[in-house]
């Protein structure tokens, strides 16, 4: 099972990332995953037309999707767009491992004992900072997880598009 997971698109009325997210699913129209899971974050504060030009796109896909909203969404307006139906209710079945986003660049590591992942974000990546006075600027292109569930086995790929 090949699971794609998209997050923190950030759609704003002045900004490119519905663009840069035509970029990830022009990608993943050649991969063609079982199922696409968004992370969070679809727009910026309460776009709705974000969220309908979201939900268009969404529906020209092949595969079904779920939505998590983010701390950044507006689920009022989500569910007037998507109604209650592609609502990942249970991300979490207690097995082996954590993916989120948030975050807006790819970061991995162990939580607790179980392996975590963060997705890379469809916006412009947050530079990698220490808590120093030096940061290096980030230029990162739109990011995506693959995430593939064969023989009880889970690999995850941090790719750039």
């Amino acid at each position: 099972m090949l699971i794609a997971q998209v997050s923190d698109i950030h759609a704003a009325p002045d900004n490119d990332h519905l663009a840069r997210f035509d970029r990830v699913l022009g990608w993943l129209a050649q991969l063609q995953p079982d199922v696409l899971v968004l992370s969070g974050d679809l727009t910026d504060d309460g776009w709705l037309e974000g969220y309908q030009q979201i939900a268009a796109r969404l529906g020209k896909v092949p595969y079904p999707y779920l939505i998590l909203p983010g701390n950044s969404d507006d689920r009022r307006l989500m569910r007037s767009v998507w109604g209650e139906d592609t609502w990942a209710k249970d991300a979490c079945d207690g097995a082996l491992h954590i993916a989120s986003g948030h975050v807006h660049r790819p970061i991995a590591g162990m939580f607790a004992g179980i392996p975590a992942h963060i997705c890379a974000s469809v916006c412009p990546a947050n530079p990698v900072w220490f808590g120093t006075e030096r940061v290096p600027p980030a230029e990162d292109a739109p990011g995506l997880m693959i995430h593939r569930y064969v023989n009880s086995e889970l690999t995850s790929h941090h790719v750039r598009v």
